[in-house]
């Protein structure tokens, strides 16, 4: 997608239900007719039985082409359908205010970035695969400020990478789920740092053979042990819909 038609959508989407609305009563003469009627596109409004507001090509009752979408959580697209299904190059902004651009395969995310929307920080870009995060990954908190390269898995922070926190401090080492699992090093801002295996998020020692013990050997009076760090890796992963 052109950066020309880029701006021209964003454009649409600051008000869209002011747009759709024009363009059932001004059709080509609104906005969004003009958007389409500039790149020959015959397209009409429909309303689907989940109360998705749709201006785009239709054949039949199916999606085929371009088409603009309000869904009825007030999540917004436009891209391209294929039997109603997204396929190929669209952008998706939720409610949350973060924004897919990239491309779809059989109505799932296969490759592109998030971005919040507003500002237009990433979020993640990395790898894909069913429609989440799967492969390298960079990935940006914006509730926590925590970033994290590395390995993700089905969505969630898994093999080795580096995760840092807002305040400095990082860890660097394996991760299984979203948590610290596996050998590491957590480094903290006043130079501290604690090397060895930790299982589920807890520090268990220098041993790996401790991670199969029935007890965990926790950290006494260590800033780790009070979980505020485990309290960030549950929000990892920012929910998005396909």
């Amino acid at each position: 997608m052109k950066s020309e038609e880029t701006f021209e959508v964003k454009s649409i989407f600051n008000n869209i239900e002011k747009e759709f609305k024009n363009f059932k009563t001004n059709g080509k003469a609104s906005k969004i007719g003009h958007f389409f009627n500039e790149r020959n596109i015959i397209v009409k409004y429909a309303k689907s039985s989940l109360n998705h507001k749709t201006i785009g090509v239709f054949k039949g009752k199916k999606i085929n082409g371009l088409a603009f979408m309000i869904y009825s959580d007030k999540n917004l697209y436009y891209g391209s359908f294929v039997n109603s299904k997204k396929e190929g190059y669209g952008i998706h902004l939720y409610s949350n205010g973060l924004c897919f651009q990239g491309s779809y395969s059989n109505d799932k995310k296969a490759s592109g970035v998030v971005m919040e929307y507003s500002t237009g920080k990433i979020v993640y870009e990395g790898g894909w695969q069913n429609g989440t995060y799967q492969g390298l990954g960079y990935f940006y908190n914006p509730k926590t400020g925590s970033t994290y390269i590395g390995q993700f898995d089905n969505g969630k922070m898994c093999g080795f990478g580096k995760l840092q926190w807002k305040n400095g401090d990082s860890y660097e080492g394996e991760f299984r789920r979203n948590t610290l699992y596996g050998k590491g090093i957590l480094r903290f801002t006043d130079s501290n740092s604690i090397e060895g295996y930790f299982k589920n998020g807890v520090y268990i020692g220098k041993e790996e053979s401790n991670i199969s013990s029935s007890e965990d050997i926790s950290l006494k009076n260590s800033v780790y042990s009070n979980n505020r760090y485990l309290n960030s890796f549950s929000q990892m992963r920012i929910s998005m819909n396909s």
